[in-house]
C-alpha cells in the first residue's frame, strides 16, 4: 500500500524532524512537503536533508506565497491521486497514532474498504505547564497532559483520503484545511458515515487511529513562533484575529508565572 502525507509549513525546522521520523516510522511511503517559508527565511534541507535527498520526503516550493494551504491539498491530491492508494492531509503538530500495528494494518481495516475518506479526530496537549523551551528541547514529548477529553476540541477531525478518486475538491473557505470537501463518502474512525461538510465529529473517537495535536506547546513558543509564522488558509488580518491569547488561555491554564513571563516577553518587544 502506498500512503502519502500531504502538508504545508513555514518556520518548523525546530519541529519537523521529529515529525518526519515519526511518520517513517509509522509506515508512511512518502511525505508531500510544501515549503511556505519567506524569500529569505529558513531552509528544510538544513534539518531533513537527508529525507529529501533520498526521496521519502518531496519539497514543493510556495515560499512567499500566502492563503496557500487549500490550493496546496487541491494540488497535491490531483498530482499524487493516481499514485498512491491513501493521502492524509496533517500539520507539523500533527501526529498520527494508530492504536495497532502501522499505519497500513489501519487504512486496510475492513470498515474502510467503502469509504472514499476517513476522519481523523484531535487529541489534544495542553503546554504541562510548561512556561518556556528549556536546553533548545522542542520535542512534542515534553507534552503529555491532554485536554478535557469532554473539550469541544476533541471532536475536530482532519481527513485521510482514498487515492484515484475524481470527485475530490477541497472548499476554498475556512474549513477545507481540515480537510472538508464539496463532495465525498467519508467516515469516522468505527466506520459510521460522516456529514463531509464538518469537520466537528458527533463524539470523541480515541480508537483505531487519532492525531495527537501540539497545537500551542509552551507559552513562549506560542509568542515567539506560532503567532509570528500565524496560519497558512488565512490573510494576516484574520490570522491576528484568531492567534490571541484568549485562544492560547483557553488551552492552558492561566497562571501567575506566566502572565509575568508573557509580561518579559512584551517588555523584550516580542512581535505578540
Amino acid at each position: 500500500m502506498n500512503i502519502l502525507i500531504c502538508c504545508i509549513a513555514k518556520n518548523e525546522n525546530k519541529y519537523i524532524r521529529e515529525w518526519v521520523d515519526w511518520y517513517e516510522k509509522i509506515g508512511v511511503t512518502n511525505i508531500c512537503l510544501f515549503d511556505n517559508n519567506d524569500k529569505n527565511g529558513e531552509s528544510f534541507s538544513d534539518v531533513i536533508g537527508d529525507y529529501i535527498e533520498s526521496g521519502f520526503v518531496i519539497v514543493k516550493d510556495v515560499r512567499g506565497e500566502s492563503k496557500m494551504q487549500i490550493p496546496c491539498y487541491q494540488t497535491c491530491y490531483n498530482e499524487y491521486n493516481k499514485k498512491y492508494d491513501w493521502i492524509g492531509f496533517f500539520d507539523v503538530d500533527e501526529f498520527l497514532e494508530i492504536e495497532e500495528g502501522t499505519i497500513e494494518d489501519f487504512l486496510s481495516k475492513d470498515i474502510y474498504k467503502n469509504s472514499e475518506g476517513i476522519r481523523v479526530c484531535w487529541k489534544n496537549y495542553d503546554d504541562n505547564d510548561l512556561i518556556k523551551v528549556e536546553g533548545d528541547n522542542y520535542s512534542v514529548k515534553r507534552f503529555t497532559r491532554v485536554l478535557d477529553e469532554n473539550s469541544i476540541e476533541n471532536k475536530i477531525s482532519k481527513i485521510i483520503l482514498k487515492g484515484g478518486l475524481s470527485n475530490i475538491k477541497f472548499h476554498p473557505y475556512p474549513g477545507g484545511e481540515h480537510g472538508i470537501l464539496i463532495k465525498c463518502k467519508v467516515v469516522d474512525c468505527y466506520g459510521r458515515p460522516h456529514n463531509n461538510l464538518s469537520f466537528l465529529l458527533s463524539q470523541r473517537i480515541w480508537a483505531n487511529a487519532w492525531l495527537n495535536h501540539y497545537r500551542y506547546k509552551t507559552l513562549e513558543e506560542f509568542v515567539t513562533i506560532k503567532i509570528k509564522r500565524g496560519y497558512p488558509h488565512v490573510g494576516e488580518e484574520l490570522c491576528k484575529k484568531m492567534l490571541n491569547f484568549d485562544s492560547f488561555w483557553g488551552y492552558n491554564k492561566k497562571t501567575k508565572e506566566k502572565e509575568e513571563y508573557l509580561l518579559t516577553l512584551i517588555d523584550n518587544k516580542s512581535e505578540i
